[in-house]
């Protein structure tokens, strides 16, 4: 190499690196304050791009202080070595830090975190972000390649990463759960702890004299003359062998997630992979097996785990056997005695995934019909399905699995749709993923309460049981804790539904509620005033955004600042009922006051909004989790007659205004034109 082009290479690196590390600090400061798995993945990718460029000054100076001019190898070496290790990690961090992350529930990090913990294979830190559109992805970048000439890291388990990127659409809704926590878990799985049976299966591969004679396509063994034809993950020159070896992890992940998941698991990747084509649209041609066998086989396994299954559940894999029909334009003739081994193997790669669980339990060893029934039964109330509740005293809180399940039986059940009929079947859709991930999110908070209660030697939270014996008579007025009670636990709909119940939060005459995670702050937006009568009918997300925080991590209120928060609970009021929220004296007398909103009519369903406001002089932290107003239930006169549905139905969260939706705004814009 010229010394020209050493210096040229030196300053392009030199260049990239110091933009580089800028956008990973920024990175650092905006998005990662809140999430120390992912501070921990940037700060560790920052100190490693430190050290290349320290290490590349240091042979320029040392290049300097003997004044050599000539070519020399290894100083050659250490400038391309370290503009390679920068590319990859350029592209690791695009494929896992670009993209906007803050929609995706802080509780799906959580549940994977858990199940790694419980198979002793937890990495030092775990995160889950946005990546590529159309694909779900789990890797483990280090961000410590080891590169000649440059520096030497040796990456043991304790430092090891496991990163999950999920396609926006999919990757941030409660349905396509099954393919995060189940297919994609299980690829880090299979690296971390194999299933024994693993050994015998790539063995039988091997040994496979079927599989030794296919013929691969030429798009596998042949090079394209250009470059750019490249599908992205298309791997070249593999031998049948090695191919078969690939297909039969993605088979075993696929296994695992309808282990955890039944029906569900099916659905979930079924649809993902009818949703997103054949794989050459996605540059995986070949690398991995048929969509239409992949659901074959879990088809299969469902039969094998399920045993007699339920109509609903034979319903739904129906629904999806069109896809289990070979696609005609693409021809998978040559990969027959492939496909033959798997299916000759399916029984076995099932059990393989046993492995993974307690005991080789699955999806229904662990759960009844009667439970995902009352779940649906939930969601087609409206009400977020985090607890069953089976006539004969039969109540407990739901698993995830079984929330997930729920949410798919409900989609496809007619009798749910039916109580959501005046919803297009977007919006119905929408709404039982809300409601779904909205239960999964609760039982994030209380996992995480009970984990936190119990460092701190303090009793636990649990999902409320009334207390017996109580009586609910009342006439008009303030209702009291017996009649409270008798309400939240009736079956009729005479009902207060408050999801979840936590502890004992019935006082003499309210109820205790917690605040939630969520929040809506206010910008200084460039518009001059928010005119909801304009004919341009602004949107109040042009003056307003979004923020989370978890559970625990303080959100500060400044003074004379509004907030719209929401309570974590989720409200359901008979039509006899009207309520109002009350802040907490002891915050009261901070300052901080609940402003307006404070009527809850009669038929509402939803998690409160709360329009929060620090009239005091210093600001004051409030935690999600922690008690933050209370509720007082009144009896009304009359009865309720009006059936249209509101502007703000089934919240999980505060709520942006709708006020340009008002039915008198086109009678006020009239007026004004007149004017």
């Amino acid at each position: 190499m010229s010394i020209a082009r050493y210096i040229r290479l030196r300053r392009s690196f030199l260049l990239r690196a110091k933009w580089f590390g800028d956008i990973i600090e920024h990175q650092h400061l905006v998005d990662s304050g809140r999430n120390t798995d992912l501070a921990l993945a940037l700060k560790t990718l920052r100190e490693t791009l430190d050290s290349s460029v320290e290490r590349v000054i240091e042979i320029e100076d040392e290049r300097v202080a003997y004044g050599d001019e000539e070519p020399d190898e290894d100083r050659d070496g250490v400038i391309e070595a370290a503009l390679r290790l920068l590319r990859e990690r350029i592209d690791s961090h695009d494929a896992h830090f670009a993209r906007q992350s803050r929609g995706l529930s802080p509780a799906i990090q959580f549940l994977l975190r858990r199940r790694c913990a419980e198979l002793n294979v937890a990495p030092r830190s775990l995160f889950v972000t946005v990546g590529e559109p159309g694909n779900f992805a789990c890797s483990e970048p280090t961000f410590h390649e080891v590169v000649a000439h440059v520096q030497e890291l040796t990456v043991t388990a304790a430092d090891r990463t496991l990163a999950v990127t999920v396609p926006r659409i999919e990757g941030e809704h409660a349905l396509w759960l099954p393919v995060t926590l189940g297919h994609e878990l299980g690829h880090f799985l299979l690296r971390h702890c194999p299933p024994t049976s693993l050994a015998e299966l790539d063995a039988a591969i091997e040994a496979s004299t079927a599989v030794a004679t296919v013929k691969l396509p030429q798009e596998i063994l042949a090079e394209p003359a250009e470059a750019e034809e490249k599908p992205a993950r298309v791997r070249r020159k593999l031998s049948a062998q090695k191919l078969t070896g690939e297909w039969l992890h993605e088979l075993i992940c696929d296994a695992y997630a309808v282990r955890q998941f039944g029906v569900a698991g099916y659905l979930a990747l079924a649809e993902f992979l009818e949703s997103v084509g054949t794989k050459e649209a996605t540059g995986e041609l070949f690398t991995h097996p048929p969509s239409y066998f992949r659901c074959q086989l879990m088809r299969r396994w469902v039969e094998i785990g399920g045993g007699e299954l339920t109509k609903a559940e034979l319903a739904l894999l129906e629904s999806m056997a069109d896809f289990e029909q070979a696609d005609e334009a693409h021809d998978f003739r040559w990969a027959d005695a492939m496909l033959a081994f798997f299916s000759d193997h399916s029984d076995v790669i099932w059990d393989a995934t046993s492995a993974w669980t307690t005991g080789g339990s699955h999806f229904w060893t662990d759960t009844t019909p009667e439970k995902i029934d009352s779940l649906v039964r939930r969601i087609s109330e409206g009400i977020p399905p985090i607890e069953y509740d089976i006539p004969g005293d039969h109540h407990g809180p739901a698993t995830p699995a079984e929330i997930v399940s729920a949410a798919w039986f409900a989609l496809h059940d007619s009798d749910v749709r039916n109580e959501w009929e005046h919803l297009t079947y977007a919006d119905f859709s929408a709404t039982v993923d809300r409601l779904s991930l909205k239960a999964i999110e609760d039982f994030y908070f209380l996992a995480s309460w009970n984990a936190a209660s119990e460092s701190a030697k303090v009793d636990p939270l649990s999902l409320g049981q009334t207390p017996e014996g109580t009586s609910g008579a009342s006439g008009p007025g303030v209702l009291a804790a017996s009649a409270i009670n008798t309400r939240l636990s009736a079956r009729d709909h005479k009902r207060i539904v408050l999801s979840p119940r936590l502890g004992d939060p019935v006082g003499a005459s309210s109820v205790d509620v917690r605040l939630g995670s969520k929040f809506i702050l206010f910008d200084r937006a460039a518009h001059p005033a928010f005119d909801a009568l304009s004919e341009e009918r602004p949107d109040p997300r042009t003056m307003q955004h979004r923020v989370e925080r978890r559970w625990g991590e303080p959100f500060y209120l400044h003074p004379n600042q509004l907030v719209l928060a929401s309570v974590l609970e989720y409200l359901v009021m008979p039509s006899d009922l009207s309520a109002q929220v009350i802040t907490r004296s002891s915050y009261g007398r901070l300052g901080m006051i609940t402003a307006t909103a404070v009527q809850v009519h009669p038929g509402y369903r939803g998690c409160l909004t709360l329009e929060l406001v620090n009239l005091g002089e210093i600001p004051i932290a409030i935690v999600p989790g922690q008690r933050i107003a209370q509720l007082m239930f009144f009896s009304t006169v009359g009865e309720r007659h009006d059936t249209s549905m509101p502007k703000y139905d089934c919240p999980v969260g505060p709520e942006f205004s709708k006020v340009t939706d008002d039915k008198e705004g086109p009678v006020l814009r009239a007026l004004r034109e007149a004017r």
